[in-house]
């Protein structure tokens, strides 16, 4: 909500985080996906929750391939955020897929050029989404946008050399910063408490 207490839409929420992440990831020439994560993370316009993370980890993933060695399909950047700001703030409690699952499968999607007519691509991409919400879906836990993205970032890294031929790191150490943040933290049950 609005200062004054009206609701905002996605789109106006996210405005100025989808700028941000979109400039940070021109500019980067990070290999490691979790760090890069870290740098968006820090910005003062990134929230600790939102839809801005549906569009973020796409973005994550089509920037670390290219400045792994990847060829990545022209717009490729713009496609990943406008893709992932597409799916609904809340998704993973109304529609049961949580954004961040959502955002691997459109990384994989856009550098392996799937569409619905494609075959190989188009299973890829669907498997490597079902990896990574199969590994939240353990999670008995309310939302945490930082966990899921460290989640499916983290199974992005290990699936990626089987679909996508580029190993897509993700090492940095990665602890939670936000407990206090979060009244719905999950505690010693998280594996980045």
């Amino acid at each position: 909500t609005c200062k004054e207490g009206h609701f905002v839409c996605d789109a106006c929420h996210s405005k100025e985080a989808l700028e941000v992440i979109e400039h940070i990831c021109k500019i980067s020439t990070e290999t490691d996906m979790l760090k890069l994560f870290k740098r968006i993370r820090s910005h003062p316009s990134i929230p600790k929750h939102g839809p801005e993370h549906h569009a973020m980890v796409p973005a994550i993933i089509v920037t670390a391939y290219k400045n792994s060695g990847g060829n990545v399909p022209k717009n490729a950047l713009k496609t990943a955020l406008s893709r992932g700001s597409g799916i609904i703030g809340g998704s993973c409690g109304f529609l049961g897929i949580c954004g961040a699952a959502s955002g691997v499968g459109i990384g994989f999607a856009i550098l392996l050029q799937s569409s619905p007519v494609t075959t190989t691509s188009r299973q890829a991409a669907q498997q490597v989404t079902h990896s990574v919400l199969g590994e939240i879906a353990t999670y008995e836990a309310a939302r945490c946008c930082n966990r899921e993205v460290w989640t499916a970032l983290s199974i992005a890294s290990r699936l990626s050399e089987k679909f996508l031929h580029v190993k897509l790191e993700a090492m940095a150490d990665f602890k939670c910063d936000q407990k206090k943040y979060n009244q719905y933290c999950y505690g010693k049950n998280c594996p980045i408490f």
